[in-house]
C-alpha cells in the first residue's frame, strides 16, 4: 500500500558494534501517530521518512529482578510528502518524541553491571507507514538496543572474580548518538 515511499535512517548491518554478548539485547516496536501542524496542507502522499535515535543518557538501577539499564532517548522523525494541493508542492514536518526503555541484565548482579557496561548501543531495523490520512500518519519503528559489556565478561560465561583485568571490545563513546 506504501510502496515506493524512501526510508532512510535504517542502521546498516555494517555499522553495528561487534557484540560478544547478544542475549542482553533487545528487540522494541514503537508506534507514534503524528498529526501533520495546522497550517501545513493535507497530505496527498508520502514521498520520504527519515528517523534517527540518540540516547540522551542511561543509567543502571536494582530492581527485585535484577539490575536494569534505564534509557532516555530521542526519536527524531522528518516526513516529506506531496501536498493534496493544485501545486502538488512538497513539504515536510519534523517531530522529535522523547521515550524511555530498558534492559534487565537478568544474570549480571547490580555491583558488576556498574563496571561492566561501556555504553549502549541503538539500531534502527525497519521503519513502517501503517496508515496516513489527510493529516495523520501512523508510523512503526523497529530497533534493537544493545548494551556494550566488556569483552572479557563475555568471553567467561562462569564470571565471578571480580577483580579480573577486563579489555575493551568496542571504540564507542560514554553515549551513542545518531545512527
Amino acid at each position: 500500500m506504501y510502496e515506493g515511499i524512501l526510508t532512510t535512517g535504517i542502521t546498516d548491518l555494517n555499522s553495528y558494534p561487534k557484540i560478544k554478548c547478544t542475549n542482553y539485547c533487545k528487540q522494541t516496536l514503537e508506534t507514534d501517530l503524528l498529526t501533520i501542524p495546522c497550517e501545513k496542507p493535507v497530505v496527498e502522499s508520502i514521498n520520504e521518512v527519515r528517523v534517527d535515535i540518540c540516547i540522551e543518557n542511561f543509567h543502571i538501577i536494582n530492581t527485585v529482578l535484577g539490575p536494569k539499564i534505564i534509557l532516555n532517548c530521542l526519536k527524531n522523525i522528518k516526513v516529506v510528502y506531496t501536498a493534496n494541493n493544485c501545486e502538488q508542492s512538497l513539504h515536510s514536518s519534523h517531530w522529535k518524541i522523547p521515550f524511555c526503555d530498558f534492559i534487565l541484565l537478568k544474570d549480571i548482579s547490580y555491583d558488576d553491571c556498574l563496571s561492566l557496561i561501556k555504553n549502549v548501543f541503538i539500531g534502527i531495523e525497519h521503519i513502517c507507514i501503517n496508515n496516513c490520512s489527510d493529516k495523520l500518519i501512523d508510523l512503526s519503528v523497529l530497533f534493537v538496543i544493545c548494551p556494550i559489556i566488556k569483552e572479557q565478561y563475555c568471553l567467561n560465561s562462569n564470571y565471578n572474580n571480580k577483580k579480573q583485568n577486563y579489555s575493551s571490545c568496542d571504540q564507542y563513546g560514554k553515549y551513542s548518538k545518531k545512527y
